[in-house]
């Protein structure tokens, strides 16, 4: 599943982009989890960063947070 950004548009009908709506928000709370603790976290840490990523041209060097 991958974002779809041409959802909404201007002439959706709820009742026909409701599906496509619902994949937005599943997809953004999976690409938001990735460095993040994702929405759906139900804990104190709702959308906090779990660890940083940063790139430098050796490679990638993490950093815990």
């Amino acid at each position: 599943m991958s974002f779809n950004k041409n959802i909404p548009q201007p002439t959706d009908r709820l009742s026909q982009s409701q599906q496509d709506l619902l994949n937005n928000n599943l997809q953004l709370n999976t690409s938001f989890g990735v460095n993040h603790f994702p929405y759906d976290d139900l804990t104190a840490d709702n959308g906090k960063n779990n660890f940083v990523q940063l790139k430098n041209r050796g490679g990638e060097l993490y950093l815990v947070v």
